[in-house]
């Protein structure tokens, strides 16, 4: 966990002034690229990331919701959690702003796997990486 925390704070470094462009507190700007980053986060695993309480996490997230960054819906497997991903607005605000494309892990194993597989077709509501050819 030490290890994420540490790269983490390098990443947030790194993207701090670019952050700023996106008119979210540093705060803000954390919770969409962890999210982002993950792509699809239960509200624990948020507040685990972030180490802050769930009510400190669920009210930041609320807002990005209202703002429609962040997309929150209950959870099929457990009615009791929710689970927050990017919204598509989200994503394209993100990678406008830091002028490059933002990708999960996953994202980017689904990427190669299409370009190694000949498809070069643009793919909607997966950010600028999955729309250029």
């Amino acid at each position: 966990m030490q290890a994420f925390e540490d790269f983490e704070h390098r990443l947030m470094a790194v993207h701090a002034p670019e952050f700023t462009a996106v008119d979210l507190t540093m705060a803000q700007a954390k919770l969409l690229y962890v999210v982002t980053a993950a792509g699809d986060l239960s509200m624990s695993e948020i507040a685990q990331r972030l180490g802050v309480t769930i009510s400190t996490a669920s009210g930041a997230v609320d807002h990005l919701v209202s703002v429609g960054l962040l997309n929150r819906v209950d959870d099929p497997t457990n009615r009791r959690q929710v689970r927050v991903s990017v919204t598509p607005f989200g994503l394209e605000t993100l990678e406008r702003d830091l002028g490059k494309p933002v990708i999960s892990s996953n994202q980017a194993c689904l990427w190669r796997a299409l370009r190694l597989a000949g498809v070069r077709e643009a793919v909607p509501g997966f950010g600028r990486l999955f729309r250029e050819p």
